[in-house]
């Protein structure tokens, strides 16, 4: 089980988010969070580096080896993370799967060989990062129940529940208004993570210089603080 062995990885490293510098409260609930097999919301504003934590979740992962539209696939924990952005478009299909018409014709409508899976199956044995969950409609939410509470989702008229097994990371930003309002049965599946900007101005010239330094860009360090105080 995906929860099973991030537990384990958790308890073997003391800091284990090296991707974000600071955050140290943040890195400490989501630490509880997935040691408690829970599912996550990490609510903040944007731009303060939610997906980079999600993502540093998935390369603490080892490599595995799971089936892939009928292939055997070797993933390493950075390939282990499959990203849904959330919006009004967004459909149940889109995140669950739907029947191949082709396939259905071949093998029959009710076949499982022309169920074509949704993103929730492609990050089965991984992490699912769900970017502002509160941008998708109601009822994509509802379909997120039943997978949430018992890892298997029963598909429209199939006579069978397809299993998945992964870790939900969604995001929200408090702030925004133009969203959906999530219920409380579907929150009640979530821990809530609280992310917030860098702690000190310090902190946010050692984050600015170090993402400088991978696009190349040289800056002078003496107008670093005015600018980084002008942006505030």
């Amino acid at each position: 089980m995906i929860h099973t062995e991030l537990r384990t990885l958790l308890l073997q490293k003391e800091d284990c988010f090296n991707d974000i510098l600071g955050q140290q409260n943040t890195k400490q609930q989501l630490k509880s969070a997935l040691i408690s097999g829970r599912h996550i919301i990490i609510l903040g504003p944007p731009g303060i580096g939610k997906t980079t934590l999600a993502k540093n979740v998935a390369k603490l992962l080892p490599p595995v080896t799971i089936e892939e539209d009928g292939k055997m696939v070797t993933k390493k924990g950075a390939e282990r993370f499959v990203r849904v952005q959330g919006s009004p478009d967004l459909t149940a299909e889109d995140l669950l799967g739907d029947i191949d018409p082709i396939k259905a014709l071949q093998f029959g409508p009710l076949s499982e060989e022309a169920f074509t899976p949704g993103k929730i199956f492609r990050a089965n044995q991984g992490i699912l990062f769900f970017d502002e969950l509160n941008r998708c409609p109601e009822k994509l939410q509802n379909a997120l129940l039943q997978v949430l509470e018992e890892g298997k989702v029963t598909i429209g008229s199939y006579m069978v529940d397809f299993e998945t097994n992964f870790v939900l990371i969604a995001t929200m930003n408090p702030k925004d208004t133009n969203t959906e309002k999530l219920s409380q049965v579907l929150l009640d599946r979530f821990d809530v993570v609280y992310m917030t900007h860098p702690e000190t101005v310090a902190l946010e010239q050692k984050i600015v210089k170090l993402k400088g330094e991978d696009l190349g860009v040289v800056f002078p360090e003496h107008l670093l603080h005015y600018c980084i105080g002008f942006i505030h």
